[in-house]
């Protein structure tokens, strides 16, 4: 299954390159400063199962769905807090997550047509199976990541992402790492000023 899933990233990151390779009119991100933005994006989430007591040795594979609103600031940075939840997909465990987290982003003028994010925040986790008591707690995240907005600078767009979640402590051992790839809906306010 590892395998699998491995190759299917693999691909997906291999579909995303032609998008950050050829030209397109304008930034990654919203052009221009002080552009308000919300995004929904569903997620598909791999999470590895990192503690000494836990049951489970394998990963906890499932869907999610991530929400976010965000701020374009002057050259080139941005700010955006999000929300996801995660559910595994599996017959024999269930896993659930959550996550809140404030990011801070970037797209370089050498490379535009990518937004890249780094953030903090906190999870909390609980896995409801007879032998999984160990798969549960809460405490501080920290991410990163990089989108794809397509068409880039628009107001509305199509987003493709893939991040990294890590839980640094908490109320317990569990301190799973999560890889995430997702499309989703992002929509922009209006621009302002003639420079977008």
């Amino acid at each position: 299954m590892d395998v699998k899933l491995h190759r299917l990233l693999t691909l997906v990151l291999a579909a995303m390159l032609p998008a950050l390779v050829r030209e397109l009119p304008a930034q990654g991100r919203l052009a221009g400063t002080g552009r308000f933005w919300v995004e929904i994006e569903g997620e598909a989430h791999v999470q590895s199962q990192h503690c000494v007591s836990c049951f489970r040795r394998g990963n906890a594979i499932g869907p999610a769905v991530l929400g976010a609103v965000g701020a374009t600031l002057p050259a080139g940075f941005g700010i955006a807090v999000a929300g996801r939840t995660f559910q595994e997909f599996n017959t024999e465990h269930t896993q659930h997550s959550q996550y809140f987290l404030l990011l801070g982003q970037y797209a370089a003028p050498t490379f535009p047509r990518i937004t890249f994010n780094l953030g903090a925040g906190h999870a909390k986790h609980n896995g409801d199976h007879a032998d999984s008591d160990s798969n549960f707690g809460s405490g501080p995240v920290i991410s990163g990541g990089a989108t794809v907005r397509l068409p880039a600078g628009r107001r509305a767009a199509l987003t493709l992402s893939a991040n990294l979640l890590k839980d640094v402590g908490g109320s317990s051992n569990f301190r799973p790492t999560t890889k995430t790839l997702g499309i989703g809906f992002n929509f922009g306010t209006s621009c302002r000023n003639s420079r977008c």
